[in-house]
């Protein structure tokens, strides 16, 4: 299952076309709002319903990579709050590992500037070279 949206970048970024929540709080704001996910329906589905294997997987290859990409964007996320605090404490070696990490094993997700200068700076704190 796939959202409309989905359907839509795949030839389209959703936003140019229009697509964005929607919320109705009439009778009349429904039914304009049914005829334009209705026009997006057959604009942009209507290949991936008639044959759409080729289409499906990409879909789904899509959605894969978007959520490993969340997951790394989380996991960054608790990386970043650990380094934070160890680098307050001064604790230069959780400093290195936690960034390290991010660094080594996150690759869509990049350290900032700032991030490495704490990396550096902790490495040459502990002694090693970075």
């Amino acid at each position: 299952m796939f959202p409309l949206r989905d359907v839509i970048a795949l030839c389209r970024d959703p936003g140019e076309v229009g697509y964005a929540g929607t919320s109705a709080t009439t009778a009349e704001a429904v039914r304009r709002i049914l005829r334009q996910l209705a026009a997006w329906t057959r604009e942009f589905a209507a290949e991936l319903l008639a044959d759409g294997d080729e289409l499906f997987d990409r879909l789904r290859e899509d959605n894969a990579a978007r959520g490993q990409a969340e997951q790394d964007e989380l996991r960054a996320r608790r990386l970043r709050e650990r380094a934070d605090d160890a680098w307050r404490r001064k604790d230069f070696a959780t400093v290195m590992t936690t960034y390290g990490e991010i660094d080594r094993e996150l690759g869509a997700v990049q350290l900032r500037a700032s991030e490495r200068g704490r990396l550096s700076y902790a490495l040459k704190a502990l002694g090693r070279s970075g």
